[in-house]
């Protein structure tokens, strides 16, 4: 063998090794670099000290680590979904076992662990993605692959500085598994069988990673298995067929193990999912999905921003990926499910578009290393070559070094979260809404009704009952009843009025709204069958007011008002009708008050003495105004058939017109007018529009209240 070839071809390996360290580090570098707008106005980032993650679901993971850390990881969750409590997953999260772990190992604070461990993982996808792109189409193409899917501006969002979850490892996994079982399939030594174990393990690793969806991983695990086996895996006819046999046992053995029905419910599975992506809805209840802004479908054109940062690089990707399936059909077979996967970002929703990362990045560099391998027949395209590479990548880099992700919520935000673990006793039941969940069990140690995980139809129907409704009485009964009874009670009621859901939430929400002594009359009319305990209508009076509910208190904060639409049609819902209602609502920013006059963002302008406003979409009047200057509430009334209300908050600068329905809902009584009747709601911790914990008290059957 000629040592000049073996040097050049160690020289060559060397450079690879260079080039893919340095596609790494500027991978993680992107994803922390925020981290310097964060130390610059730590007001925004910091809680003693210590950053916040920049999503809300990534503390159901930080709590089960902590607890790991603790020794406390029960089989029950008794802070979630009170009082219905679901199980804990076991084994543990992959993701929460990893921070536990390094949280152990380095004594390093988990709110830490939580925001970096993310960046660091998420620039492991450059990995596959340069072995798939060397086999595909040599180093230039691993390269600019390697580079560009690292580099995609929504993969690199949902895998930067504190956002603490799976889809920093989802992709990874995908193209791993492709990686290795596409090698297993080429090979034609012996060698392939470690690919294939590689490919195994990698899957593995994928049910353990993504454990809230194991049938969807079953099916992108596998798929390029079954490629593979299908197009390229050609053993001799006898170790095929001793390859066959030991796998085919081993399936069976799985399917002993967890059930001879394991293929259909991994269709039924997938399936129901597919349903709950294109929003359809076969219940009593609705499909949330419609308010969860992650599972929207974006515009076409925000898609090929958030891919490539710009169109021209779009269009090259998708030129690229066509060219690559034309000529070389068997090897994009094995990306037969990130490409799906990235469809449906078009078809259904946005979190999709972590899949695209990885499409993207191999159009885009099969197109780069075709031009790369004419530069023996034009010298120029030994520059072109590289300056397409940057021509791609820079729209993306300048995307991210303009942009700056903060936290979900502000270090105030958190603050108050743990003040309320101060002012509420340890069985206290927190309401809020659903995105709070998590942050309310992670930094109060208090039990929640609803939470990021938790929130089918029925669930969160009930979750919002309490603030959309019109009447104090009942908003504080229910939320009295449902501490105590969860999902199963209101279940108990449906089936002593024959299965009805219509009628007996609605029989529900009379009785609670009445008061124990209305509620008595209304028992014995509605002649509601014997369920369990339930005998009779003394029975039922008591079943409706609980005497041993757990304390139960509603945290109000600032994003409810701009999520009102959403949170105001799941609580108003009709299970009759089958529909809710939307209120109207704009916020306004950046409000200030002189003499009689508001002025805010968007055009605002009011005339307080008439009660006529005008902003960039156009004028309207008012029926009411109410100025809150943080001491004392200047209400206005005006004589108006259109009834607008406005609320403006001087010390926070904001603004909110707003229709009846909001206005006169628990919601709006509380959080803009503090106006509820005490014996329901007392206040406990009062921040204006920032935050509100209010003290939740239902009526007692030993001390009835006079009807309302």
């Amino acid at each position: 063998m000629d040592p000049r070839h073996d040097s050049q071809a160690g020289s060559e390996r060397r450079i690879e090794i260079i080039v893919i360290s340095l596609i790494l580090i500027l991978g993680f570098w992107v994803r922390i670099d925020d981290l310097a707008d964060w130390n610059a106005q730590p007001h925004r980032a910091f809680h003693r000290g210590e950053p916040l993650l920049t999503n809300y679901d990534g503390h159901y993971y930080l709590t089960l680590a902590r607890d790991l850390l603790n020794g406390q990881y029960a089989r029950i969750d008794e802070k979630r979904s009170h009082p219905d409590h679901p199980l804990r997953p076991f084994p543990p999260p992959l993701l929460s076992v990893v921070a536990a772990a390094i949280a152990k190992l380095t004594n390093s604070s988990l709110n830490w662990i939580g925001v970096l461990l993310p960046a660091a993982l998420g620039v492991l996808l450059g990995l596959p993605l340069y072995g798939l792109g060397r086999l595909w189409g040599g180093p230039v193409m691993g390269g600019t692959a390697a580079l560009l899917g690292l580099l995609s501006s929504f993969y690199l969002y949902r895998s930067s500085l504190g956002w603490f979850d799976t889809d920093c490892m989802i992709v990874t996994l995908t193209m791993g598994g492709i990686y290795f079982f596409y090698r297993f399939g080429a090979e034609l030594a012996k060698t392939r069988y470690l690919y294939f174990l590689g490919g195994m393990i990698t899957s593995g690793l994928f049910l353990w990673w993504w454990d809230q969806v194991v049938h969807v991983v079953v099916l992108i695990s596998l798929f390029p298995l079954v490629v593979a086996a299908l197009v390229s895996y050609r053993p001799p006819a006898r170790e095929g067929l001793l390859f066959g046999v030991i796998l085919g046992s081993a399936f069976i053995l799985v399917l002993i193990f967890v059930g001879w029905d394991l293929p259909h419910r991994i269709i039924e599975s997938v399936w129901s999912l597919k349903d709950y992506l294109a929003k359809s809805s076969h219940g009593a209840f609705p499909n949330i999905v419609e308010s969860i802004w992650e599972l929207k479908r974006p515009p076409v054109h925000d898609i090929a921003i958030a891919a490539c940062g710009s169109w021209p690089a779009f269009l090259a990707a998708i030129g690229g990926m066509i060219l690559f399936a034309v000529r070389q059909p068997r090897e994009a077979l094995f990306l037969g499910v990130p490409i799906s996967l990235a469809g449906f970002s078009f078809l259904y929703a946005s979190r999709f578009q972590i899949f695209l990362a990885p499409v993207v990045a191999i159009g885009i560099g099969y197109l780069v290393a075709e031009v790369w391998k004419r530069r023996h027949r034009r010298a120029s395209v030994k520059v072109i070559s590289p300056l397409l590479v940057i021509l791609a990548a820079w729209p993306l880099l300048a995307n991210d070094f303009t942009r700056t992700s903060w936290p979900a919520v502000q270090p105030t935000m958190v603050e108050a979260m743990e003040r309320t673990r101060l002012e509420t006793p340890p069985d206290a039941v927190i309401w809020t809404t659903w995105s709070f969940g998590y942050m309310i069990i992670y930094w109060s140690e208090r039990a929640t009704v609803n939470d990021g995980q938790a929130h089918p139809g029925e669930r969160t129907v009930y979750n919002y009952i309490p603030l959309a409704s019109q009447s104090p009485r009942l908003a504080a009964n229910f939320m009295q009843f449902f501490s105590k009874h969860g999902i199963s009670g209101v279940q108990q009621v449906y089936e002593a009025v024959g299965d009805d859901p219509a009628r007996g939430l609605a029989l529900v929400k009379s009785i609670l709204a009445g008061g124990p002594q209305r509620a008595q009359k209304i028992i014995r009319r509605a002649g509601l069958e014997p369920v369990g305990p339930n005998q009779e209508a003394a029975d039922w009076l008591s079943f409706f007011f609980p005497s041993d509910a757990p304390p139960a208190y509603l945290f109000l904060h600032d994003k409810m008002p701009t999520t009102s639409r959403w949170w105001y049609w799941l609580g108003s819902w009709n299970v009759k009708t089958r529909s809710g209602t939307h209120p109207k609502s704009r916020i306004f920013q950046d409000v200030s008050v002189t003499d009689n006059r508001v002025k805010g963002s968007r055009e605002l302008e009011v005339d307080l003495e008439t009660g006529r406003v005008s902003h960039r979409r156009g004028t309207l009047t008012l029926k009411s105004a109410a100025v809150d200057d943080g001491r004392q509430i200047r209400k206005h009334l005006y004589e108006s058939d259109v009834k607008n209300h406005l609320y403006v908050s001087i010390p926070f600068n904001f603004a909110s017109i707003h229709d009846e329905d909001l206005n006169d809902s628990v919601f709006g009584r509380l959080f803009y007018r503090r106006s509820a009747p005490r014996q329901y709601f007392q206040p406990v911790m009062i921040n204006g529009v920032s935050h509100q914990l209010w003290r939740v008290r239902g009526d007692r059957l030993e001390a009835a209240k006079p009807d309302q």
